[in-house]
């Protein structure tokens, strides 16, 4: 989300072009930053679309929930009212049409119920499944910026790779303290290494 890769390929490119740069190295560098620059873009863009659809779905669940919360609290109502009307009742009629019109009322509440209940157990499994879309992207994302930290023929941290993790460790050096965590930094140099 920092585009901290954007830096990184622009470093990783410097260094592919330093010195006797030739056409085919000048192209190498070019596919390669034109390569990573889409695979960025689609990524990030795949990646807003799945957080817009969880907040989408949750703003959903919230409303249904609002709306079921609305509906049991206007039935619980009427369960007062149905329990007044058999209080008041003086036939076994009028008894049994306040009960008919309870169950039907208890039922209309059920089948709303029900329906809501599935609603939101299809929404978790979509939640869910677009929560593992979302993480599988930011490994992606995570995995294109290690390869600009990373070099390609030998696997070793780069300039920019050194520099994060030297960064990582003076910080926990700085905060168990000198005397728990000295920070040491060695240095090898291989000359004409090809």
């Amino acid at each position: 989300e920092d585009r901290s890769w954007s830096a990184g390929t622009g470093e990783s490119l410097r260094a592919r072009l330093q010195g006797a740069a030739g056409a085919r190295a000048i192209k190498a560098a070019r596919e390669l930053l034109d390569d990573t620059r889409e695979r960025q873009r689609a990524l990030q863009t795949e990646r807003l679309q799945a957080r817009d659809a969880l907040k989408q779905m949750v703003r959903q669940v919230l409303a249904e929930l609002g709306e079921l919360g609305d509906l049991t609290g206007r039935f619980n109502d009427k369960l007062g009212s149905y329990a007044q009307a058999i209080e008041a009742a003086d036939s076994l009629d009028s008894v049994a049409d306040a009960l008919r019109e309870m169950v039907d009322e208890s039922q209309a509440v059920h089948d709303l119920v029900a329906a809501a209940r599935a609603r939101l157990a299809a929404e978790h499994e979509r939640a869910s499944m677009l929560e593992n879309r979302v993480l599988g992207l930011e490994a992606d994302l995570r995995r294109l910026s290690d390869e600009v930290s990373t070099d390609a023929l030998t696997q070793v941290a780069n300039r920019r790779g050194l520099a994060a993790a030297f960064d990582q460790e003076r910080s926990r050096a700085e905060r168990d303290g000198p005397e728990v965590a000295p920070l040491a930094v060695g240095l090898i140099d291989i000359d004409n290494f090809k």
